[in-house]
């Protein structure tokens, strides 16, 4: 590599401190968090005025979700050959471009065909932002960089429609979804002064250093006579291994770090379910339950509790360890859906929906920061399948809502059916995830 290019790339990744990646990191998500939280949660409203009934409401966006999971596995390799900030990057105009689109639809398919589009942008952007996060040094303060960038998604929530839903009701969908592809170019803007992610940066230096230090020629060590190559199998040390008395030592280790990586895919699939059915039937909820014309203010006070819980549960699981911090959220979460199961009145969604934001978005941030200390080299594909686990249930989530709704349930019905399902994934995982801190 060329002297001049190895300090340019030096430049490039060294120039801004942690403290201002991070930030650049939480101004871009906010964008494109918002832009994908406005839309997740206007576009049903939108489709029934288009004639559809609440199951297809609900099936626009899980076949977006579904359509995203498929595409994330099939962008897995180039993600982790070209970097997590081209994803982010790559990700912010998938769903910008699209969405500017959205403003001349006039038929539902028109909207189906696009949101499958923009399914890039949630297949490429959401997950990188959490690789590129991992990235970052030190590893010892993740969780808290976690905490400030869910912090910033959060706040997005909140945001949002409170500020996005009126103009809707003002102006049209039209103005709300040119203003959105406006917010979605700013976040691919602040995402293109991000430095090159350092582990993709260092693995290619480091080929590059290989490959111009190889050897032309390689010679082989001279053999004394008589004497013979003894070639070791590459499974000879853990052969080895299972030898040794401490044996039940290694197999419980292993055990032990199966049941954790299955439970923190698991269990961001359970709170998906619960925050599926608030994002996609929570206007309907609000509407139902809340005399106000801001049909967003549901989601401001469920937006301030995972305000309040994302720096938290960053920093408690930094110091207590993953199980008791994401217990504690996934319990709040259940509590919050049961309040606006159960509660008819403002105050009482009100506090349903402020807890509920607490529990998932407290949930979300302990269960990136448990995957992304892993100690595995694939600690990046971890964090992007279980950015996957948790889309996959807000397809089921929505699908389900959407379902019983269509067969004359009430939205309260199907809160109440999501309280139950997460308060028995609270159970599971007291009881399975180790009690312990730690890498995975």
């Amino acid at each position: 590599m060329d002297i001049r290019t190895k300090k340019a790339d030096h430049r490039h990744t060294s120039v801004l401190s942690s403290n201002e990646v991070t930030a650049l990191v939480a101004c871009s998500a906010f964008l494109l968090f918002g832009l994908n939280n406005v839309e997740t949660t206007a576009l049903p409203s939108y489709v029934m005025t288009l004639g559809a009934g609440p199951l297809v409401a609900g099936l626009q966006n899980s076949l977006f979700v579904f359509a995203a999971v498929a595409l994330r596995i099939a962008l897995e390799r180039t993600v982790k050959r070209r970097g997590s900030r081209f994803a982010m990057i790559a990700g912010a105009l998938g769903y910008a471009v699209p969405c500017l689109a959205l403003a001349h639809c006039t038929d539902l398919w028109q909207v189906v065909i696009l949101r499958l589009m923009q399914a890039f942008g949630l297949a490429l952007f959401q997950p990188s932002v959490a690789q590129y996060l991992a990235s970052v040094p030190p590893a010892s303060n993740l969780g808290r960089r976690v905490g400030v960038v869910r912090f910033a998604t959060t706040a997005s929530l909140m945001a949002g429609p409170a500020i996005m839903f009126p103009l809707a009701s003002c102006c049209g969908y039209k103005v709300l979804f040119v203003v959105l592809s406006l917010v979605g170019a700013c976040g691919a803007a602040i995402a293109l002064v991000l430095p090159r992610d350092r582990e993709n940066s260092n693995e290619q230096q480091g080929q590059e250093e290989k490959g111009a230090h190889r050897p032309a020629t390689a010679t082989k060590p001279a053999r004394s006579p008589g004497t013979t190559a003894v070639r070791i199998p590459p499974f000879a040390p853990f052969a080895r291994s299972l030898l040794l008395p401490n044996a039940p030592r290694l197999v419980e280790s292993l055990h032990i770090s199966l049941r954790k990586r299955a439970l923190l895919i698991a269990e961001p699939f359970a709170l998906a379910l619960g925050y599926s059915v608030v994002m996609n039937f929570g206007q309907t909820l609000a509407q139902e339950a809340l005399a106000t014309d801001n049909d967003g203010l549901l989601f401001v006070f469920m937006s301030a509790g995972g305000i309040i819980a994302s720096p938290l549960a960053g920093w408690t699981t930094d110091r207590l360890g993953a199980k008791r911090s994401t217990a504690g959220a996934i319990a709040l979460n259940s509590l919050g859906l049961l309040l606006m199961a159960l509660g008819r009145t403002p105050p009482t969604v009100f506090a349903g929906a402020f807890f509920f934001g607490m529990g998932y978005f407290g949930a979300s941030a302990a269960l990136i920061a448990a995957a992304g200390a892993s100690a595995s080299r694939s600690a990046s594909t971890f964090l992007a399948r279980q950015q996957s686990a948790l889309d996959m249930g807000m397809v089921a989530g929505g699908l389900l809502a959407g379902a019983m709704m269509q067969t004359g349930c009430s939205v309260f019905a199907v809160c109440l059916t999501a309280s139950a399902a997460i308060g028995t994934s609270l159970v599971v995982w007291s009881m399975i995830y180790p009690n312990e801190k730690g890498s995975i």
